[in-house]
């Protein structure tokens, strides 16, 4: 899966066609519960950073709807067939955590700030089974959480902080992968593992 991983980041990123990638992907939605069951069956496998946060005062303000909202917007506004749909929707096990269930391989995990219930952090948790359909989910929904939590990004910056978290490498090996940057107040980062999982992640700094 490393190779294929590294053969969709430089296609879709590197040489310019996330958007070709974007229009292509399309995704079946799944019972979010059972979704995210058969993904933590795979052992070793990041952790999502659920703990309760702290307030945050500078938090984008999003609620979950908004968030599902401006999600769906980017996607159209890129051509990408993906969409949160409300049906995938579920509280999560850890107080002021949701998940949608974007796919069976592909789980989006959000932490609210509990001070005023926005949006502080949003994670994908993908169990890839080495197929490109896969990889192109990962890498659509990882572009277009960068596009939700930061509206003010276009592809090429996209691109950037891909690159920043060293994706787009001839060598990246995504059994190992464990990046992390910062960009305009939001901290990024990428997280691999032997078994196959891959993790992406944006949040506030609870330090900022």
């Amino acid at each position: 899966m490393t190779k294929l991983f590294r053969v969709m980041a430089a296609a879709a990123l590197l040489t310019g066609l996330l958007t070709g990638l974007l229009s292509a992907c399309t995704a079946d939605t799944p019972d979010p519960l059972t979704a995210a069951q058969d993904i933590r069956k795979a052992e070793d496998v990041p952790a999502v950073d659920t703990a309760e946060p702290g307030e945050v005062t500078d938090a984008p303000g999003l609620t979950v709807q908004q968030f599902e909202e401006r999600f769906n917007t980017k996607a159209a506004e890129v051509g990408a067939k993906m969409n949160l749909e409300p049906s995938t929707f579920s509280q999560g096990s850890i107080p002021n955590t949701f998940q949608y269930a974007i796919t069976a391989n592909l789980i989006l995990t959000g932490t609210l700030n509990p001070a005023d219930d926005s949006v502080r952090a949003a994670s994908l948790l993908t169990q890839g089974d080495g197929s490109e359909a896969t990889s192109a989910h990962f890498f659509t929904a990882m572009s277009l959480v960068m596009l939700t939590m930061d509206p003010s990004l276009d592809l090429d910056q996209v691109t950037e902080i891909a690159d920043s978290l060293k994706m787009t490498e001839a060598d990246a090996d995504f059994s190992s992968i464990n990046e992390t940057t910062e960009r305009s107040g939001l901290r990024y980062r990428i997280e691999g593992s032997k078994e196959g999982a891959v993790q992406f992640s944006v949040e506030i700094p609870l330090d900022n």
